[in-house]
């Protein structure tokens, strides 16, 4: 990674994920915060309404909610940096928080994780089980227009009123604007995290790609970077030179083109390979007797 934004090579530093967006992910930030405050609204609002309804089943909606808050909890991290979402981050890190500011700095760090949280949830919610938000919404939509079987279920509010209608209404909206919000955001922070990685540079070879240290088979030269073998061609002739001063040194004969590894004893028979060791007497009796069979 570069120096920051606007650096000498334009690429994106370690140093600009703990700070405010750059200017090129403004209008994914802009997006991401919108769906972050129609979350929190959705949530807030489901949980009052629901409660409204139903007070029997109040805990059953404050669980039902608990992946919409993790995200929550994500977002205002990933917008640490705003001055609207600044004043809960400092409060969640002095409060329940407190020991996640050195595990999480926030800031950009959680851009990749506030796409995939919420994508989960939102693909979660899509699917047609009971309780999902998918489910949620329809059941909603048919309580509304069907009074029939709203007054199979036990409300605390008088069934066909005007504020059970007020209240079921909001509840249902409010679960469809909480799972499109997610959907939304969970995609802006997807995308930004690719458009983020797509500007950064990619890391190129140092002195070592130019001609490095001389370790065995690699190129002679300075340090830092990747290091790249010698071609074959230069191996194979350094090989051959080592096996010609050491001939030299030993006062050997050797053939031209022929590797030390390769020459032959002086007296004219080549280099035999040690015998293999025998097997023991039981593997001998083991291996005739299933040669019998």
């Amino acid at each position: 990674l570069g120096p920051g934004p606007g650096g000498p090579d334009g690429g994106m530093g370690a140093a600009a994920l703990l700070g405010p967006p750059p200017d090129s992910l403004l209008p994914r930030f802009r997006c991401i915060k919108g769906c972050l405050i129609a979350l929190i609204g959705s949530v807030v609002v489901k949980l009052i309404s629901g409660t409204l309804l139903t007070p029997s089943n109040a805990f059953g909606y404050l669980y039902n909610s608990l992946n919409a808050i993790l995200n929550m909890v994500v977002g205002i991290f990933l917008l640490k940096d705003d001055p609207l979402f600044a004043p809960a981050y400092r409060c969640m890190l002095s409060t329940c928080c407190r020991n996640c500011e050195e595990q999480c700095p926030g800031g950009m760090t959680c851009l990749c994780t506030w796409g995939m949280v919420c994508l989960l949830t939102a693909v979660f919610g899509l699917l047609p089980i009971d309780g999902s938000d998918l489910m949620t919404i329809i059941v909603g939509c048919r309580l509304i227009f069907d009074s029939d079987e709203a007054s199979k279920t036990k409300w605390w509010l008088p069934v066909q009123s005007i504020a059970w209608f007020v209240m079921l209404g909001l509840f249902t909206l409010a679960t469809t604007i909480g799972l499109l919000s997610q959907m939304i955001g969970g995609w802006q922070g997807m995308k930004g995290y690719q458009d983020l990685l797509g500007a950064a540079p990619q890391p190129q070879g140092g002195d070592w790609a130019q001609g490095g240290g001389g370790f065995g088979g690699y190129p002679r030269g300075g340090g830092g970077g990747t290091w790249q073998r010698a071609p074959p061609a230069a191996a194979a002739e350094e090989e051959a030179g080592e096996a010609s001063s050491l001939c030299a040194r030993s006062g050997q004969a050797r053939p031209p083109g022929l590797p030390l590894r390769l020459r032959r004893r002086p007296s004219g028979r080549p280099r035999q390979a040690p015998p293999l060791p025998r097997p023991p007497r039981w593997f001998r009796s083991c291996w005739r007797a299933s040669a019998r069979l």
